[in-house]
């Protein structure tokens, strides 16, 4: 059965879950979009806002979905998996659109053998979040990461993918641990960093305060995604903990090799160092 013949079930109507539902309606892509929300305003705004044609508060809803793709917080969703089982319709392609992949795709594993789950991941967000934040376009020409489960089959990903592809995206498949390890390096440690950066002018501030007056472009591009939702930051800093720290401790390395050329005055060193990386990120976002 093809993706437009399906019912899409989609759990959370936060920035990410309220997008692809208003991408799924406004392409007309399935044959119906349900949001399972958690407060009953939430669900009137859902279906007010063309994010779902249906929706409420109660995971009864979900038992008439095709595929259930689940759009809270990685931890929620691990959580959610197990706990919405009973509700799964028999055979329902069962996916996420969570930041961490290896602790969901290691409960997709258990979940009952009827169940087709798919482990995904779009690679895109903005720093404000919530239901009024949604954007139909929020995935075009972004990556959507596919993470296979014990649980998937050809069918399976296949709804996924064409999920994914019909709302613009970029598909490319990734097992969950390699997921989670290049995630932290360009996605979650970038989190931590930002919040250091604002941390430490903060601290600056105490002595300094005109050291706001004087934060211009630069700081804002380097910080933007401190401004981001910290419940969501906090959930994929601690569920990915262990890769973050991996990188957290490379970028301390790096720093003290800097802070060595700073001192020993080295400015053949530091120039080759900066060149280096200037050419790397040059390379990049074309």
């Amino acid at each position: 059965m093809p993706l437009e013949d399906k019912v899409i079930g989609i759990v959370g109507l936060g920035l990410m879950g309220g997008s692809l539902g208003k991408a799924l309606v406004q392409r007309r892509m399935c044959r119906k979009v349900l949001a399972l929300c958690r407060r009953a305003e939430a669900a009137h705004e859902a279906v007010a806002g063309s994010a779902a044609h249906e929706a409420d508060t109660t995971p009864e809803l979900l038992k008439e979905a095709d595929v259930v793709v689940l759009a809270t917080p990685s931890r929620t969703i691990v959580r959610l998996l197990g706990e919405l089982s009973p509700f799964y319709k028999l055979r329902a392609v069962v996916t996420d659109m969570g930041s961490v992949k290896r602790p969901i795709v290691e409960a997709m594993n258990g979940l009952p053998e009827t169940v087709r789950a798919v482990g995904s991941h779009p690679m895109c967000g903005k720093e404000i979040s919530g239901l009024s934040a949604a954007d139909a376009t929020l995935f075009q020409n972004k990556l959507w990461i596919i993470s296979p489960t014990k649980r998937s089959t050809d069918e399976s990903i296949e709804l996924v993918v064409a999920l994914a592809t019909g709302v613009g995206a970029r598909v490319k498949t990734m097992d969950a641990d390699l997921h989670d390890t290049v995630a932290a390096a360009v996605s979650h440690f970038p989190m931590m960093l930002s919040a250091g950066l604002v941390a430490t002018t903060e601290r600056i501030g105490h002595t300094a305060p005109d050291v706001w007056e004087l934060a211009a472009s630069g700081f804002r591009d380097t910080t933007r995604i401190a401004a981001g939702d910290t419940k969501m930051v906090s959930d994929i800093l601690l569920s990915n903990r262990d890769n973050v720290l991996k990188v957290s401790d490379a970028c301390i390395s790096i720093l003290h090799e800097i802070q060595r050329m700073l001192a020993e005055g080295n400015d053949e060193e530091l120039i080759e160092f900066l060149t280096r990386v200037r050419e790397r990120r040059k390379g990049l976002f074309i």
